[in-house]
């Protein structure tokens, strides 16, 4: 053979399945027989081991594991104070933050004098004079002209016409 024997043709010697060419090139090969040596010791020496009978075991004597019963009904006890010292805070609702108003002598004689006779006014909203409605051709021409009609009169109105916040809403 030109080539050495595998590892698995080597085992097959040791077993005795192995071919007279196999056996052949084992004997002349000085790298195949050094390694079908040491196949051979090490698999005596695993057969020794297998067959010796172990020393025998002694038992140590462990001693018994002490039961701890009463560890759960401990924690149960721990955790039932806890609760009782810390739950009232975690389900009590947390007070209103109440802030103080103060308000300045101005702004207390403008909602004296404007909003107060606003909100509790006893007239009728017909005697309340509304602005007059504006017809559509006005608004046109208006915008033709580019400024905005005027809908109320000047005298008792402070706003200017060209000012006029929701002029298409009033009327129309």
């Amino acid at each position: 053979m030109s080539h050495c024997l595998s590892e698995y043709t080597l085992v097959m010697s040791y077993i005795g399945a192995d071919t007279e060419e196999e056996r052949t090139h084992l004997a002349g090969c000085s790298d195949c027989s050094r390694r079908y040596q040491q196949l051979t010791y090490d698999w005596q020496r695993i057969d020794r081991i297998l067959h010796v009978v172990p020393p025998p075991r002694t038992v140590a004597r462990s001693l018994p594991l002490p039961t701890y019963r009463w560890v759960p009904a401990a924690a149960a006890i721990a955790a039932t104070i806890v609760l009782a010292m810390v739950g009232p805070r975690w389900w009590q609702p947390e007070a209103p933050v109440v802030a103080e108003v103060t308000y300045s002598d101005e702004v207390e004689n403008v909602i004296e004098a404007t909003v107060v006779p606003a909100l509790f006014a006893n007239e009728p909203l017909s005697s309340v004079d509304l602005p007059t409605p504006v017809s559509d051709e006005t608004y046109v021409q208006s915008a033709l002209d580019g400024e905005w009609p005027c809908e109320q009169d000047d005298s008792t109105s402070s706003l200017n016409c060209g000012i006029h916040t929701f002029p298409l809403l009033i009327g129309g």
